[in-house]
């Protein structure tokens, strides 16, 4: 049996915090889910009474995201003739704000600070901040917040003047809020590792050019994620292309360096790096574990930064970025003790030991696929991550419809720096079938887009949700101007209608 390598510590799998994309994804879909309604507000486990009593028969005018904060706008003067109530929502760890069909909307539970409701839906919110008050709380968390790269009005010069005179290293500004607002830990380790920048090196040791590299990935990602309702950092044409030299028999070892069948991120909670498979590295940063590749993302040799003491990166069952058993089963460190077992038993190994044990006799065991030369758990004729990655497009974020709403991302606001914003997008994926494509890869449901929840009839029937919310009612116009007129200016009945047709038949 291999032995398995050093582990001085182990990464804590917490649960994530919503990020960015996330919140305007609950923005941009309530707008058309929630906005121009009046509702009933009530606080059922009467957190929020104050403020449901102050929106309590207003109209919601305006959703609006800024990084991981959510701003809900009611009332206002053009409406009813008093100032605007604005309810701000950190949705923190496990927030959620939940639209269902009035006749199927579950009791709220204790942690629903905010129930609306009018004839026709019912909305649960459940969130870690929920306050209220005027444009005065909007701007004042406004002005905290840094630039996020899914809002049109972010602006990658002023940030840029920020960051060439911090002396904080780039992997904490991304982190910091006030800075890269929206951007999380998984983010922040991918980012970088496209950008090909090392975490350590401070801000104002960066070229103006390694900077827009960041920028441009910043805003690549958040909008791929934006779009998918998943944190999908691996580039099609690197996955694609490892899908077909794994399909004509490409080694491993070439592979390597071109992109893995079903690869979701490089360096993220991996043990060795997806595009050039040296190891990765891993060390604490601000309490939260930080990742990197050494060869793709060199120290510069006159950097005063301090270099870390790297370890041996522990990989675990990510609860922020879950894996499907296939890819898991590359690094069985990953899997749980239930899955080794089973495993085994499917082997004809022995079943008892420890954790530690159990992988290291799956390890001494493995079978490899003679496509691609990873492990099988099955014996058959493919691994399943070549047949994962021939079935489904969602591993690597490569279908049609995703990639014809990622274009003109890149530097075309002519200074250098990519555009930010998400136009461009006019559909994004469900929250239904981004669930569904979660499953599918053996991920909870409860992470990346845990804020949006759309139980209502099409919620759940839609694969994609139209932001734009124009084509069901230009069909419907459309079907309405197309009826016949008759001579007082009425449409005629449909009675009416089928005589008058039946009456020209005869003649």
């Amino acid at each position: 049996p291999l032995p398995l390598p050093p582990t001085p510590f182990r990464p804590v799998a917490r649960p994530a915090m919503v990020e960015g994309h996330s919140v305007h994804r609950v923005a941009r879909a309530h707008s058309k889910r929630l906005v121009g309604r009046y509702f009933r507000a009530t606080s059922p486990n009467g957190r929020f009474v104050k403020g449901a009593e102050l929106i309590n028969g207003r109209k919601m005018t305006k959703v609006e995201a800024v990084g991981k904060n959510l701003f809900a706008f009611f009332g206002g003067e053009s409406v009813d003739q008093q100032p605007a109530t604005i309810v701000h929502v950190h949705f923190g760890m496990s927030g959620r704000w939940a639209v269902f069909d009035r006749n199927k909307a579950p009791d709220p539970t204790p942690t629903t600070r905010l129930r609306l409701e009018d004839n026709n839906i019912i909305s649960h919110l459940s969130a870690m901040t929920v306050d209220h008050g005027t444009i005065d709380l909007y701007n004042e968390k406004r002005m905290k917040l840094g630039q996020d790269g899914l809002r049109d009005d972010a602006d990658p010069h002023l940030l840029w003047e920020r960051v060439s005179k911090a002396r904080k290293s780039i992997g904490k500004l991304l982190m910091d809020q006030a800075y890269f607002a929206g951007v999380g830990n998984i983010f922040r380790a991918e980012i970088l590792f496209k950008s090909g920048i090392h975490p350590e090196i401070l801000g104002n040791e960066l070229s103006r050019g390694e900077f827009g590299r960041i920028w441009h990935h910043t805003v690549h990602l958040l909008r791929r994620a934006f779009h998918k309702g998943s944190i999908l950092t691996v580039d099609p044409e690197e996955a694609n292309l490892g899908i077909a030299l794994c399909a004509y028999g490409v080694s491993r070892t070439t592979q390597a360096s071109l992109g893995k069948p079903g690869m979701r991120r490089y360096i993220y909670n991996q043990r060795k790096c997806g595009r050039c498979g040296g190891n990765v590295r891993s060390w604490q940063m601000a309490a939260r574990t930080c990742y990197a590749c050494p060869k793709c993302q060199p120290m510069k040799r006159d950097s005063s930064a301090k270099v870390p003491s790297y370890d041996e990166v522990r990989v675990f069952q990510s609860h922020c970025a879950r894996e499907s058993l296939g890819e898991r089963l590359r690094q069985p460190e990953k899997l749980k003790v239930s899955e080794l077992r089973e495993e085994l038993r499917r082997r004809g190994l022995p079943v008892s030991g420890k954790k530690a044990t159990l992988v290291s006799r799956l390890r001494s065991s493995k079978w490899q696929c003679p496509s691609c030369s990873f492990m099988n758990i099955h014996s058959a004729l493919v691994c399943i991550m070549c047949a994962e990655a021939a079935a489904t497009g969602i591993l690597s974020g490569s279908s049609s419809k995703g990639n014809s709403m990622l274009t003109g991302v890149g530097p075309s606001n002519g200074v250098g720096f990519a555009k930010p914003g998400i136009q461009g997008i006019g559909l994004i994926r469900s929250a239904a079938a981004a669930s569904s494509d979660k499953k599918k890869v053996g991920e909870k449901l409860n992470v990346e887009h845990v804020a949006d929840l759309d139980l209502t009839l099409q919620g759940q029937t839609v694969d994609w949700t139209d932001l734009e919310g124009d084509r069901k009612p230009k069909s419907a116009r459309s079907r309405r101007k197309s009826l016949p007129i008759s001579a007082n200016g009425k449409t005629p009945k449909k009675s009416t209608r089928k005589r008058r047709r039946y009456s020209r038949k005869r003649e």
